[in-house]
């Protein structure tokens, strides 16, 4: 019985002590934690969606931070890493040429973090985000016009519909000089990567066009502005494309004799019947030339 009370006054003992240096130790680590000198908040830096950047415009970020109490903000270096370990500045402020990061597509989203490091314990404390990057012609709204000489253009607007801020004229003298889009403009339709200009001009009836950058992953192939391919083959004898929204002008101008319509190419919605109504329409019209041609064949012949 003895024996037995002595191992539990012993087990009551060292319990006690454990207890202490728990305690003791548990002081140490909370008044070591509370010394450590940490960044507390980062600002001024965007993460509720990404950043809409085009090749060649600067981008430029001026975090503000906020540091613990009595923390020396001067021996903190920092750094700003994109896409896959990609340092492009270094400094608290960014001043950086977009370009896009090896590995990535366009308009893709691309990681970013801003870091800062503490130089005497290397603890570092980052900011991440997101952009994508467009190609210098891509556009966040369009016109399309005709000209005094009977080419249909269209013209690359960038920017909120307020206030845009660049603009590209001429898009098809710029890309393809050298096939331009001839006869009188009937009207576009906006698909998921393209658009198509309606002309009488036969055989081909018009062009459509990519307004996005290639995504060979995906199926597409052509850049901004480059041809995919004629309305007749394309929309109406081919099965016609993912034509999932049209466009909904938001404004029409008229200058001289060229008429022009500015469309969002984020506001755009339009049912796929009317594709087929346009694709049987224009089925009748290529018909009716036809018909008239052989026609006339017949007449010359007699």
């Amino acid at each position: 019985m003895r024996k037995k009370t002595r191992i539990y006054y012993q087990l009551l003992i060292l319990g006690i002590v454990m207890t202490s240096l728990l305690s003791c130790y548990g002081d140490k680590d909370s008044e070591a934690t509370d010394d450590i000198q940490q960044v507390t908040a980062i600002n001024g830096i965007a993460t509720d969606g990404s950043y809409t950047l085009y090749q060649g415009d600067t981008l430029r970020i001026n975090p503000s931070l906020t540091f613990s109490e009595g923390a020396d903000s001067l021996r903190y270096d920092y750094r700003w890493v994109v896409g896959k370990q990609q340092e492009i500045a270094t400094g608290k402020q960014l001043v950086w040429e977009v370009s896009l990061p090896s590995g990535y597509n366009m308009a893709t989203d691309i990681p970013a973090v801003f870091i800062a490091k503490d130089r005497e314990n290397g603890l570092e404390f980052r900011k991440t985000f997101s952009f994508q990057v467009l190609s210098t012609y891509t556009p966040s709204s369009i016109v399309v016009y005709q000209k005094s000489d009977g080419r249909t253009e269209w013209m690359s607007l960038q920017g909120d519909v307020r206030a845009f801020t660049k603009y590209y004229p001429d898009m098809i003298e710029r890309i393809n000089p050298d096939e331009p889009i001839n006869g009188k403009y009937y009207g576009t339709l906006y698909a998921l990567n393209e658009i198509a200009v309606f002309t009488d001009q036969s055989p081909s009836w018009g062009r459509c066009i990519s307004m996005r950058n290639a995504d060979p992953d995906n199926g597409f192939y052509h850049n901004v502005g480059e041809y995919t391919g004629n309305i007749i083959i394309r929309c109406i004898w081919a099965a016609p494309p993912d034509w999932t929204s049209a466009m909904s002008p938001s404004a029409m101008a008229h200058r001289n004799t060229s008429s022009a319509m500015v469309i969002s190419m984020s506001s755009m919605v339009w049912t796929a019947s009317f594709l087929y109504s346009m694709r049987t329409l224009l089925s009748r019209v290529a018909m009716c030339v036809r018909l008239c041609r052989a026609s006339n064949s017949r007449g010359l012949r007699k």
